[in-house]
């Protein structure tokens, strides 16, 4: 090709790209302000609809340009939200100005130095921590985040502004907390936990505060734990301890001795089945599935296996649906330990029911 003809392409192909460029950022402002005039002048369209529902939330609406923000719900329905990059947060109408909070977690899988954020353009960086193998052993398959520590996020925002962009350069992001204190109004997650009532649960080491049961296989008193508010029961043995509220599980269970832990946590399925739950978490979680078997009722039984850095844990599983909710109740150890106490574990996990 000619030297002059040359350029000539090139300076094209540079103003092709350019425009291209300029047209698909104007095409997202446009989509933007199309969804805050809806937000503003229609909200019961998206708090009607179940695509939308479950990102409305104190009257502000996520919504992911990458993908739709992946919910999650741990203890005391504290809310995980899966970062879609961008991320909008669609204000109240007519707000008279206020504070935006926004909890940022890295989860990824990879170490990585720094991550740079960006709220409505003002810059932030957040700097993972390794966890400590105590911490991944409590929490990474509870699906939540295996890093510390988090950043919080949090700006002025001026009387009726209609949304705030989230922009980041890693997309392994976790958000929690989000929050609009609107001048003049409390706190609604203030008020919430403030207003939170106590689970009914049965007392460690008081058979006479819930049900004694005999079990087949170990012919001992067992005691059953079942919380209400929270929508599922189980027995346990009754040397066992337990305790609610563990990092994000619902429910932490562990024996006298030994490395062996259950825990039980709970997620929306939204429109997925119990089964493609399943899928998903076994590609988030990055499980490698031994057995997995569906039992009477469409509850699921599932051994598998999980590296985390140079440890490898055992998992036996029981995934149940109750009330568009996945519950999922897992034994977790370290391979060496896999055998522990495990008749008294199938036993747990059969016990288990979610209503």
């Amino acid at each position: 090709m000619p030297r002059r003809r040359r350029w000539v392409f090139f300076c094209l192909l540079f103003l092709v790209l350019g425009l291209g460029r300029g047209a698909i950022a104007n095409q997202f402002e446009e989509v933007v302000e199309r969804i805050a005039d809806k937000w503003s002048l229609e909200p019961e369209f998206f708090l009607n609809s179940p695509a939308y529902k479950p990102y409305c939330i104190d009257n502000l609406l996520i919504y992911g340009f990458g993908s739709s923000p992946y919910l999650q719900i741990g203890i005391n329905d504290l809310l995980y939200y899966s970062y879609s990059n961008p991320t909008v947060f669609f204000l109240p109408a007519n707000h008279q100005g206020g504070r935006f909070f926004l909890y940022v977690f890295y989860h990824g899988l990879e170490p990585v130095t720094e991550i740079k954020l960006s709220l409505d353009n003002k810059s932030y960086t957040l700097i993972p921590q390794e966890p400590t193998a105590e911490y991944i052993y409590n929490a990474y398959l509870e699906k939540r985040p295996v890093w510390n520590s988090g950043l919080v996020l949090t700006i002025n925002v001026e009387p009726g502004k209609r949304y705030l962009i989230l922009e980041a350069d890693n997309d392994d992001l976790l958000l929690a907390k989000v929050n609009f204190e609107e001048k003049n109004k409390p706190s609604l997650d203030s008020k919430a936990i403030a207003d939170k009532p106590t689970p009914t649960t049965t007392e460690i080491n008081k058979p006479e505060g819930g049900l004694v049961l005999i079990t087949p296989k170990t012919a001992e008193a067992w005691l059953r734990y079942t919380n209400t508010k929270l929508g599922f029961s189980l027995t346990y043995p009754k040397d066992w301890s337990y305790k609610e509220g563990v990092e994000q599980s619902l429910l932490d269970l562990w024996p006298p001795k030994g490395e062996k832990k259950v825990i039980v946590s709970r997620d929306q399925l939204l429109s997925k089945s119990l089964l493609e739950f399943v899928q998903q978490m076994e590609n988030i979680v990055g499980m490698k599935t031994i057995t997995r078997n569906v039992l009477p009722g469409g509850r699921i039984l599932q051994s598998a296996e999980v590296t985390i850095g140079e440890m490898v844990f055992c998992l036996d599983i029981l995934y149940a649906e109750a009330n568009n909710y996945a519950y999922t109740v897992t034994a977790i150890a370290p391979k060496q330990y896999k055998n522990d106490y495990q008749s008294e574990i199938n036993d747990i996990l059969l016990s288990f029911s979610a209503f």
